[in-house]
């Protein structure tokens, strides 16, 4: 038999490493998922298309604008605009949309962001109607002209896709997770045309820090991946928006993008109250659930009555910004009142995402920042659309805490990378101003503040150390031993005036015997006149002993298993050797010594912190005072530097130095202030 070539047997072996069944599930199950979830974003795009040609289209005779990269499905209405009619329409989509979801699943209701983020936290599994009642009633909001995103419930919906795939596949909790996680992130990359700045903000968006779920990032991407290719057999591959030339000339430009950084921060800070203080009233009101969506609904029609821009997703609106086609005016107005309408709509319970509204207002506030720029500094601002570009990325991270993300967010729904340097200098100074308060209520802190990953370390740091180390590292009290022969009196003295709950029981060579623990103690003082009777031998129960090298994970559930508040802790190489005892109190104060030890570390960094600073200021200081020279000084009179010297100079307890008249009587000539 002829043996294979070297270059075969080398590929059989990379293969059998890498092609695992764990490799293969782990494909199967995040490729299928894209699949299904790729799927699942063409319907709910084609319902949107269709509810907003209904509603919009036929009856106000109304069609918004759409993104570059993005055509509209169906044909412009030859219906007369009948501006009145914006009046009533989103009021009577949103009451639709709001009797569905309160009838079937009150949890569809409301920003998809924050539901996916509230889910993902809780670990739940939502029901499998939240897929088609969040689609239907998303697209009668959206339809209607209600101001809202797509990428929020389809989010929600991926999610809920990707938590039902796992019920179904019975696969464990962070498993299920995910899996979840992943489903949003295709639904986002597919809508978005990002399939990796997606998975980067569902992975991100989770919590108010600089975190990221590094758990959810590969999953999230591989669905991404797929579910974006499956979307674009409907639709176009190219990017969302279409821009024209936009580069990155000089770092003079970085002045007038920091300008808009903070008009982005200062907007979205207002914008984050105004959002919660409309949630907050909507959610006071004395009224059926079902009907609040309608108020707000209905003053979303009369803002767009007054400014039609404001209705809808607005991102046809954004690409006619990026095209400088836009009026600064109407950007302005757009900026503030889609800020107004986006809260209505959803802060009244509307079925939407404020993922793109939010891209919208930041992209209007920067056309207005971008055309003021280019007004008053026309050759540090020569392009004022890119302006638009920033100020959509740099608005959202600034909400939502999320500015790592949408960095490359911007690379792939404009396919300009030229830009990403303005947009890491954007999104990260508006993230640092406004990183204290969030749009989404649902965030966590950090990793830590989720009950899943304190588990997760609380486990991890019990695996990690030894019993050993518990012992090591804790001023403990010596074990007492007794003798076999030792009576129940005297045991009986030695526990009342020992804090150990487990006596070794030693023999005449020095060797473990058995363990008298607290429990068997208990039962027999309750019987009178055993003092004398039984000894330490009568008393020896089957106790489990622990070893130094055990991990501490392993001793946990040896001390609450068996119901033991202290072990015996033997020799390995000799279990007849004892070595000391480990109670659930030493396990206590091992982890209480290892926070109070972190904690102090953190303090003694601050403090190193706190002194090169002021090291830095006192060196800066000295090397910017002037050093006293012999004769002439820089063309000065040695008189004249003498006096200069001698001038009044704070002290350190705070006093002013006299000069020499002073010292001579005579009052000194005060500066006229």
């Amino acid at each position: 038999m002829r043996r294979a070539p070297a270059w075969l047997e080398r590929m059989r072996g990379y293969f059998a490493v890498h092609e695992s069944r764990a490799f293969g599930r782990f494909l199967l199950l995040y490729v299928g998922l894209g699949v299904v979830v790729g799927a699942g974003a063409i319907a709910f795009h084609v319902v949107v298309e269709a509810a907003e040609r209904l509603l919009l289209g036929d009856l106000a005779g109304f069609r918004p604008a759409t993104p570059g990269g993005e055509p509209p499905l169906f044909t412009s209405t030859t219906t007369e605009f009948r501006r009145w009619a914006l009046l009533f329409i989103p009021a009577g989509g949103a009451l639709l949309a709001a009797i569905l979801v309160e009838r079937l699943a009150p949890e569809a209701a409301g920003g998809g962001l924050d539901a996916m983020i509230r889910t993902y936290h809780a670990g739940t599994t939502p029901r499998r109607r939240v897929v088609w009642v969040k689609t239907l009633a998303s697209a009668l909001v959206l339809g209607s002209g209600g101001s809202a995103g797509r990428e929020g419930p389809v989010a929600q919906i991926g999610m809920s896709l990707g938590a039902l795939i796992a019920r179904a596949l019975r696969l464990t909790r962070r498993e299920a997770l995910t899996l979840a996680a992943a489903g949003a992130a295709a639904g986002i990359g597919a809508l978005f045309h990002a399939p990796v700045a997606s998975a980067l903000v569902v992975a991100e968006i989770l919590y108010r820090e600089m975190e990221l779920e590094h758990e959810v990032i590969v999953p999230s991407i591989i669905a991404s991946i797929v579910a974006y290719s499956i979307y674009t057999v409907k639709f176009a591959w190219s990017p969302l928006f279409l821009l024209q030339g936009y580069r990155f000339e000089s770092p003079l430009e970085l002045g007038p993008y920091l300008i808009l950084a903070l008009v982005l921060a200062v907007q979205a800070r207002w914008f984050i109250a105004f959002f919660r203080a409309v949630s907050r009233r909507f959610a006071t009101l004395d009224l059926p659930r079902w009907l609040k969506p309608a108020i707000g609904g209905l003053g979303v029609g009369i803002i767009g009555f007054a400014l039609p821009a404001t209705v809808g997703t607005g991102y046809g609106i954004l690409q006619e910004a990026l095209d400088g086609r836009i009026a600064i005016a109407t950007l302005l107005g757009l900026a503030l009142l889609k800020s107004v309408t986006t809260a209505l709509t959803v802060g009244s319970g509307g079925s939407g995402g404020v993922f793109a509204p939010s891209m919208v207002i930041g992209g209007a506030l920067g056309g207005v920042v971008g055309h003021v720029s280019h007004t008053l500094l026309p050759a540090l601002t020569p392009h004022p659309g890119a302006f638009v570009v920033l100020g959509m990325v740099g608005f959202f991270a600034a909400v939502s805490n999320t500015p790592i993300s949408t960095i490359i967010l911007i690379t792939e729904m404009t396919g300009n990378y030229h830009m990403l340097v303005p947009a890491m200098w954007v999104c990260v100074v508006a993230y640092l101003l406004n990183r204290d308060t969030t749009l989404f209520e649902a965030q966590a802190g950090t990793r830590m503040d989720t009950r899943s990953h304190l588990d997760q370390a609380l486990d991890l740091a019990a695996r990690r150390f030894t019993v050993g180390d518990a012992m090591n590292n804790l001023e403990r009290e010596v074990p007492v031993a007794v003798h076999p022969d030792t009576p129940l009196g005297e045991l009986r003295t030695l526990f009342a005036q020992s804090h150990h709950a487990a006596f070794p029981v030693i023999d005449d060579d020095g060797r473990l015997v058995g363990v008298v623990d607290e429990p068997a103690l208990r039962e027999a003082v309750v019987e009178a006149g055993l003092d004398d009777l039984v000894v330490a031998a009568d008393l020896i129960g089957d106790t489990p002993t622990l070893l130094p090298d055990e991990p501490l994970r392993d001793a946990m559930d040896k001390l609450v298993g068996t119901h033991h508040d202290e072990l015996v802790v033997v020799d390995p190489e000799d279990n007849a050797i004892v070595l000391g005892t480990l109670s659930r109190r030493d396990v206590v104060a091992f982890f209480d010594e290892g926070i109070h030890r972190a904690d102090e570390e953190v303090q003694t960094q601050r403090a190193t912190v706190l002194e090169v600073l002021g090291s830095l200021v006192t060196d800066a200081r000295d090397a910017l005072r002037p050093e006293p020279q012999p004769g002439d000084a820089g063309g000065r009179p040695e008189e004249a530097q003498k006096l200069e010297e001698a001038a009044e100079l704070p002290t350190l307890d705070g006093s002013a130095a006299a000069s020499p008249r002073d010292a001579e009587g005579e009052q000194s000539p005060k500066e006229p202030t």
